[in-house]
């Protein structure tokens, strides 16, 4: 009777999906580090070029939420 997934939405999982996959490529990189401190300046650069494409996925989220009409 009533479809509630509206045209579109399938992007906003799609970048949760990806930001998900950023996130948790970074735990792992950083379950590394803990594991052998040795490996932590290599893998702190690892972790930061990780969380600039994870912010840029962010940034495209919040542009599609503010192209979204949301109803009250």
């Amino acid at each position: 009777m009533f479809n509630f997934n509206r045209k579109g939405d399938s992007e906003f999982y799609d970048l949760f999906l990806e930001s998900a996959q950023f996130f948790y490529q970074g735990s792992l990189l950083m379950d590394e580090v803990m594991v052998d401190h040795r490996k932590a300046d290599i893998k702190v650069k690892e972790i930061n070029e990780i969380e600039h494409k994870a912010d840029r996925v962010n940034d495209r989220i919040i542009d599609k939420l503010n192209q979204t009409f949301i109803t009250p």
